[in-house]
């Protein structure tokens, strides 16, 4: 079995973002696609938050799919 991914439209700050996962049978078949929002949460503060500069460079280098897009940062998100 085989998973990659790509990050599928995120905000530019990566505190919430989209990836989409292919899954591959041994014989290279897509077994399945799965697609995943999300958002970045301080566990202390149970909030949403805004990554560190460190996550924040680990997000920038993950490849993007054909149809990546920028999406507006929300404002509710703590610093």
């Amino acid at each position: 079995m085989l998973v990659d991914l790509v990050v599928t439209k995120a905000t530019a700050d990566f505190s919430r973002w989209s990836i989409r996962h292919h899954i591959y049978k041994e014989d290279h078949q897509v077994a399945a696609i799965l697609n995943m929002d999300s958002a970045w949460i301080d566990m202390t503060k149970r909030k949403l938050a805004y990554p560190n500069e460190f996550i924040q460079k680990v997000f920038i280098d993950f490849p993007r799919s054909v149809d990546f897009t920028w999406q507006p940062t929300k404002p509710s998100a703590s610093q």
